[in-house]
């Protein structure tokens, strides 16, 4: 059944089950990975999985059940558990659906390439970062992790209120992290590249390379004297302030406004 025909007639059968409003949302993903060390295969992933979520409100009370039962027996459950949640609930006049719908597809985030992608393919990679890191710096002898993987999924949404959509998206990687050694010192780094589109991702042997400079430049580092000085983020580094700060910023309290 599509996901999206999963999602209407969730929607429908939560009505059917006393709800006010009903939201439906379902995915299905795919993710595969291989990781190597020293050219030998250490692990190979492969995992799938599927589920719908379902949110009701009746009376300003909120109830939501998930499952991963599609028939229409399943479906009518878990209706009839996010009905009963709902009745058990504290009251919160924030509790509403979008009055706006939203109908359409996200386009432009899946690759069909990627899809295609096979276990020789991401082995293969993951082989050439490693290539590339010790053809890079000799310091490099040995390795914390290095492979490639990718993800799929498709997800759909439905609501009482007109809300549809549908998507498709997908993601390729290739990551590496040596340890480079010199004088009786260890320093492991890393690199990795995230694509939506297969042709864009970066070769894997120069993944490897800009993985072995980031860990070789760290032999011989030392602490420094406590000092008042600017201060200069490496992108990565930045990446994870700056998804610290926008962590604080909670869309609910500001709809409740307690924020």
């Amino acid at each position: 059944m599509k996901l999206a025909d999963v999602c209407e007639q969730l929607v429908k059968l939560a009505r059917k089950a006393g709800a006010a409003e009903a939201e439906a949302y379902a995915e299905r993903t795919r993710d595969s990975s291989v990781r190597v060390r020293d050219g030998e295969v250490e692990e190979l992933h492969q995992a799938s999985s599927k589920g719908v979520g379902l949110r009701v409100i009746i009376g300003k009370r909120l109830g939501f059940a998930y499952g991963t039962d599609f028939s229409k027996d399943g479906l009518r459950a878990l209706a009839g558990r996010a009905v009963a949640l709902s009745k058990g609930a504290a009251r919160d006049e924030a509790n509403a659906l979008p009055t706006k719908p939203g109908v359409g597809a996200v386009v432009g985030e899946f690759d069909p390439a990627i899809e295609a992608i096979s276990p020789e393919w991401k082995l293969q990679a993951a082989r050439a970062a490693e290539r590339g890191a010790r053809a890079e710096d000799a310091r490099v002898r040995k390795f914390d992790s290095t492979g490639a993987g990718d993800f799929l999924s498709q997800s759909a949404i439905a609501s009482s209120r007109g809300a549809y959509g549908e998507s498709r998206a997908s993601y390729a990687y290739v990551y590496c992290s040596p340890v480079a050694e010199a004088d009786g010192q260890l320093q492991t780094a890393s690199w990795s590249d995230t694509r939506r589109s297969l042709r864009r991702l970066q070769d894997p042997e120069e993944v490897g390379r800009v993985a072995a400079r980031r860990a070789a430049r760290m032999l011989g580092a030392r602490k420094p004297k406590t000092v008042r000085a600017p201060v200069v983020f490496d992108p990565q580094m930045a990446a994870g302030f700056i998804d610290g700060l926008a962590g604080a910023v909670n869309g609910l309290l500001v709809h409740k406004k307690s924020s």
